[in-house]
């Protein structure tokens, strides 16, 4: 009976045994897993560190292009703003504008029609702003000429008959809007300047107008204005020319 006592222990250790080594071998292979589980991930993260190194290498070095391409663009973008600045002045000093462009104009008018350029230099260099003119203005009054007028005449002449004078303009309206023998001294009113020949000149414009006149050596110079009810008053200066 002590013999299958013994036995009996001895199978129980070699079970204990087994079930041990069972619980060993089994953490081992946990242990085994986990540690190349932990070497995979370590792998996998290097990896992971050194795609993300190289792309930012990448990007730092695409910033840098981009960076570079913005200051080239920046400094060819100056130098056109330069370039238009440039050209914007040489119009501004080339291209004749205002008054100048209307004195250009003119001279380009005067040598359309036939006037010599060496005429035109020797009046130009001539001008000059102290004047010498007559010491007494000539003054008139005339009607204006308007579209139902039948007042008095419309036109006169000054200087002996050197220069002849003609004014028109718009009727004046009454409360209920129609028609005035009178001329509306509000309104524009053109001036025909004709010197002897019949070569004339026109202004138009609110009153009061100063058209001009040049005949031979003289400039005939006109101020009109508003006189009484139907009438202008014409302010003559004769000055030598040029």
């Amino acid at each position: 009976m002590s013999l299958g006592f013994r036995e009996d222990r001895r199978r129980r250790r070699r079970r204990s045994r087994v079930i041990l080594f069972r619980w060993i071998l089994a953490l081992g292979l946990i242990l085994a897993a986990g540690a190349y589980a932990y070497q995979t991930g370590t792998r996998i993260a290097e990896r992971n560190v050194i795609s993300l190194e190289q792309q930012n290498t990448e990007l730092r070095g695409t910033l840098e292009d981009l960076k570079a391409q913005t200051e080239a663009q920046a400094q060819k973008i100056a130098a056109e703003k330069a370039t238009a600045s440039d050209w914007q002045a040489r119009y501004e000093k080339d291209v004749p504008t205002g008054q100048i462009k209307d004195i250009f104009d003119l001279v380009q008018d005067k040598l359309s029609n036939g006037v010599a350029a060496d005429r035109l230099q020797s009046v130009i260099q001539q001008i000059e702003n102290r004047r010498s003119c007559d010491k007494q203005q000539q003054i008139k009054r005339i009607h204006v000429q308007t579209p139902i007028g039948s007042g008095g005449a419309s036109s006169t002449s000054f200087s002996n008959g050197a220069i002849s004078v003609a004014v028109s303009g718009a009727s004046a309206r009454n409360a209920a809007g129609n028609p005035e023998a009178w001329f509306d001294p509000a309104a524009p009113v053109t001036v025909r300047l004709t010197r002897p020949g019949g070569k004339s000149v026109e202004a138009t414009g609110p009153l009061p107008l100063h058209p001009a006149i040049v005949a031979g050596e003289w400039e005939y110079r006109f101020t009109l204005d508003a006189g009484p009810r139907g009438l202008v008053q014409i302010f003559m200066e004769r000055c030598q020319f040029p």
